[in-house]
């Protein structure tokens, strides 16, 4: 999958979806967040992950938001992605460098694939307060959704989940176990469904990506939900960042 190509693509759409605004527009499912405030935030995940690419080392460094507001934000966005994109095309993604996900391969495809879906999802979230809808791809929704499990609900502590339960993406055939691990709040992933569960969650792999990120609600989507509705809910109490 060329993530480079993903994020020079959904942060141009980012660019032109907040030169259109209003800037100020709600987001409607995360609180207190503007269009503004996106751009502000990836535009600083964007310098932290292109210098992290850049010297091969995570350690120490923060992302800060921008602090610029109306065209100038757009345009310090739009010359960060810029410097993310010429990076992560030199980039070797098999060159050694950690991050912040235990378990997770210490290399530079781990950030291209992050700053990927990190792009993607915030493109679905100016989108939503310009009141636009652009459909991602299902395979690169099912790739996503590999990723948020392995990537955050793995290492992540806080979890609850009481027994396995089962993802499937309809469209794609993408299947995930998802179970406790024997550290409380910890999550095993295993990819495939063959054995018991308790509840499985399926649905397009869009619609089941937008609701492990909460972007969409259980009801607001277009899922379903075999067994124990309420081992799902309890699972997607866990944490999730914007």
């Amino acid at each position: 999958m060329d993530y480079v190509r993903v994020i020079e693509t959904e942060g141009q759409r980012i660019v032109d979806l907040a030169r259109r605004g209003p800037l100020e527009a709600k987001v409607p499912h995360i609180p207190n967040w503007s269009m503004q405030d996106v751009v502000a935030h990836l535009g600083g995940v964007h310098r932290w992950a292109t210098e992290i690419v850049r010297t091969l080392n995570w350690e120490g460094r923060r992302h800060r938001k921008g602090t610029e507001t109306g065209e100038a934000l757009v345009a310090w966005f739009e010359e960060g992605l810029g410097n993310l994109v010429d990076t992560f095309t030199q980039a070797d993604p098999e060159a050694k460098c950690g991050n912040f996900s235990p378990g997770s391969p210490n290399v530079v495809g781990f950030w291209l694939r992050r700053q990927a879906h990190e792009t993607s999802m915030h493109r679905w979230d100016v989108g939503a307060a310009a009141g636009v809808r652009d459909p991602f791809d299902p395979s690169f929704a099912t790739d996503g959704i590999d990723e948020v499990f392995h990537t955050f609900t793995r290492s992540r502590g806080k979890q609850v989940l009481e027994a396995p339960v089962g993802i499937r993406t309809d469209d794609t055939g993408g299947e995930w176990t998802l179970s406790p691990a024997e550290k409380p709040g910890r999550i095993d992933v295993k990819v495939g469904i063959d054995g018991p569960v308790e509840a499985t969650l399926h649905g397009p792999a869009e619609e089941t990506l937008l609701v492990l990120w909460k972007r969409l609600g259980l009801d607001e989507a277009d899922i379903e939900i075999e067994g124990d509705r309420s081992m799902i809910e309890r699972m997607l109490t866990g944490p999730v960042s914007p």
